[in-house]
């Protein structure tokens, strides 16, 4: 995240150099731009909190998801203990791409977000329809 204050203050930097001259809102510009640092830090820290809640209780899902078998026949409870198993991998790969996510460029992390959440919400999807599955 800090990615993007380094070129700003450089670009600015660079159109002054060679000059005695630098701007009086430079200052204003630093302050902005840790401002910015602090909000970006804040919003990640609550995103990432939020996101190990859902992943968390996923985790649990799927553990209670192991302990109900479907008692129909051996080739069912293979099925279905396989889609438990997609389920916790798609959740763990979550779980991972999380914990990269500090490595993520200030300028790419709305993107990041709404990926992450579409994702989440595909795992949501998942986990609906094979209790959905499961119910028939």
């Amino acid at each position: 995240m800090l990615a993007m204050t380094i070129p700003v203050l450089t670009t600015v930097a660079q159109q002054y150099k060679g000059t005695e001259k630098m701007p009086n809102n430079i200052s204003v510009t630093k302050k902005e731009l840790k401002l910015a640092k602090i909000d970006s830090t804040q919003d990640y820290q609550f995103f990432r909190q939020r996101i190990e809640i859902k992943i968390g209780d996923n985790q649990k899902r799927i553990d209670e998801l192991r302990k109900e078998r479907i008692k129909e026949n051996k080739k069912t409870n293979d099925e279905y203990a396989k889609k438990v198993n997609e389920l916790e991998v798609k959740n763990n790969s979550l779980k991972k791409k999380m914990s990269d996510a500090n490595k993520t460029e200030t300028s790419q992390w709305t993107t990041f977000k709404m990926d992450f959440n579409r994702e989440m919400e595909e795992l949501g999807s998942a986990f609906r329809n094979l209790i959905t599955e499961q119910k028939k």
